[in-house]
């Protein structure tokens, strides 16, 4: 928990501030959300979201899980976003702001999100 309030207290406050994606959810984000996640972020937080990616045990720091509601919930959405430009040096995740473009790494969030939803929603089916 220590290392999440550190890096929320790195991220700006314009960011702390978005409480929704200014890309609407619709399908094509979500399908070009997964396409994106599939290829830079799968390898470490696994194709589900669930931190446990084939690259993921040679990290110096477990990889988040996205279906962990405390992390979850403790990043909001703009938080997210700035997270996926910017990296965590400390835990060896890159950043992708050279990569992708703000309205990749919004479509990311939304793909993001959605695991999280399908997860609670099949949680709430069992």
């Amino acid at each position: 928990m220590q290392e999440m309030v550190a890096l929320k207290e790195r991220i700006p406050e314009q960011y702390h501030i978005m409480d929704r994606t200014p890309v609407t959810p619709s399908p094509e984000s979500l399908a070009r959300g997964a396409r994106l996640y599939t290829r830079h972020c799968a390898a470490c937080h696994g194709p589900w979201g669930e931190g446990d990616g084939l690259a993921a045990a040679a990290l110096p720091a477990p990889p988040a899980s996205f279906l962990d509601r405390e992390h979850s919930d403790f990043y909001g959405p703009g938080e997210k976003y700035w997270i996926i430009g910017e990296g965590i040096v400390e835990a060896a995740m890159p950043g992708f702001s050279d990569q992708l473009s703000p309205r990749d790494r919004w479509d990311l969030v939304n793909f993001i999100l959605e695991l999280q939803r399908q997860a609670e929603t099949k949680g709430n089916e069992d």
